[in-house]
Order: C-alpha cells, then structure tokens, then sequence
C-alpha cells in the first residue's frame, strides 16, 4: 500500500508528476502507432488506387486455380481469392508470396483481396502458408512477372 503525504503541496508535486507521466506514456503509444500505421501503409499500395490487373483464383483443399500466373513487372496486382474446401470440410487456407511481402490468412468459405506491387521482373513462388510452411502437400503456384 502506498502511504500518501500529508502535506498538500507534497501532494500536488506527486499528483503533478504522475499526470505528466501518463500524458508522456500516452504521447509515447500514440507516437508508436503512427509510426506503425505510416510503415504498413508504405508497404502496401494505396487503397484509392486502381490495380493494373485484378486475378480471380480459387484456394481449395490442396491446389491454387490458377496455379500460375503472369504479370508486369510494375503492375499493381490484385488477387481475389475464394477459401474452399470442395473434399476436407471448412479449414482455412493462407498465401504467401515472400518476394512481394504477401503473407495473408484466407478464412474458409471467404473471398479475400490481396494486393501488392509486382515491382522486380522473375519467377516467384506463392504456397498456402498457414499449416506447413511454404505449400503444404504441393499447395503452390508460379507468379511471373515479366519486364
């Protein structure tokens, strides 16, 4: 228990400096938070903009269709994407395609938007990340991006 002072300016000193102590942690947490709001919002494209190419594919028990797909290096891509599972029940499946910092959940019977900037000309690997790590039996595909 702590045992408050009885002297009234002893007081009000304690009371001033545990209420500039709250003001600074909440200054310190808000500071945080824009800080982590401006780092997710330069990696991802903007939400206003329009994606150069919008790619329907389907997620289900054990295969992405598509299994590959091609795109402009460039392109601001956006994959719409259908969690099913035609044979197993309701498990959700995940994407991940490390080389454009994709790592998303896709919940079962959702459709999911997943956006990014095809900005590096390759072949890249995207696999269901949520159980096994990268394609859990073979659950992956091919992005190419061309120049």
């Amino acid at each position: 228990m702590v045992s408050i002072p009885e002297d009234r300016d002893l007081q009000a000193g304690y009371l001033l400096v545990g209420g500039l102590a709250v003001m600074f942690l909440i200054g310190v947490g808000l500071l945080g938070q824009a800080t982590l709001n401006t780092q997710s919002a330069s990696s991802t494209p903007n939400d206003s903009e329009e994606p150069d190419r919008v790619i329907e594919m389907v997620a289900d028990d054990w295969y992405f269709d598509p299994s590959s797909i091609t795109v402009q290096e460039g392109d601001y891509v956006r994959l719409e994407i259908e969690s099913r599972n035609s044979e197993t029940g309701q498990y959700d499946h995940g994407i991940g395609i490390p080389a454009f910092g994709v790592d998303e959940d896709l919940p079962a019977g959702e459709t999911t938007t997943v956006e990014f900037e095809a900005d590096e000309a390759g072949e890249y690997q995207f696999f269901c990340n949520l159980y096994c790590g990268q394609g859990h039996s073979d659950m992956s595909g091919t992005l190419i991006v061309q120049e």
